[in-house]
């Protein structure tokens, strides 16, 4: 009888062992039901460079992740079929200008294979390198200010309200006439 309670203990030990081994690595890959959640939500691809171009590039995805949305929400056939032109003419612009970035990387690959080659043969002056290093950190873009006028809150929704630029302030011959709280800062 003992015997049998050693055995059937054994075994179990043995089965709970083999299992462990089993589930233990597969358990360990698994995401957390976190990261699966963020995964899902988050876009599906994501743009690698740096510049204007892949700016845009990331810029465009995110209007097409945006347009996506309001498409798979959308129950009226008219929207529906707008956010549709929308989406098609949107990735139509985007693999532009992905051939665009293709060509800019090819270009920049070959003239920097040949520029492998002349620097290996000849040395550069600094002035030529200054002057490489000056163009590329010109700022892609610049933030655009918004002036508002008024906001307004109906039920769950905000509403603001436009004012229009004002007029830079010109420089006059003496500059305490004009006060600081009207001042434009830039």
């Amino acid at each position: 009888m003992s015997y049998l309670r050693v055995f059937s203990l054994v075994r179990a030990v043995v089965v709970g062992c083999a299992l462990y081994i089993i589930v233990s690595p597969a358990h360990a890959e698994e995401k957390s039901m976190w990261n699966k959640f963020v995964e899902f939500f988050s876009p599906t691809s994501e743009v690698k460079g740096e510049g204007p171009l892949y700016d845009q590039l990331r810029e465009l995805d995110l209007k097409i992740n945006r347009v996506e949305g309001k498409y798979a929400r959308e129950r009226r056939p008219m929207n529906k079929d707008r956010y549709k032109k929308e989406l098609a003419q949107l990735k139509a612009d985007r693999e532009e200008l992905v051939k665009k970035i293709e060509a800019e990387e090819k270009k920049a690959s070959v003239s920097s294979s040949a520029e492998a080659k002349k620097s290996s043969a000849a040395v550069k002056s600094s002035s030529s390198v200054a002057k490489v290093v000056s163009s590329s950190s010109m700022p892609a873009c610049r933030p655009d200010t918004v002036f508002v006028r008024d906001t307004v809150v109906v039920h769950d929704t905000l509403y603001v309200m436009l004012a229009p630029k004002p007029q830079p302030v010109e420089a006059s011959s003496s500059s305490a006439e004009v006060p600081a709280d009207t001042a434009v800062k830039q």
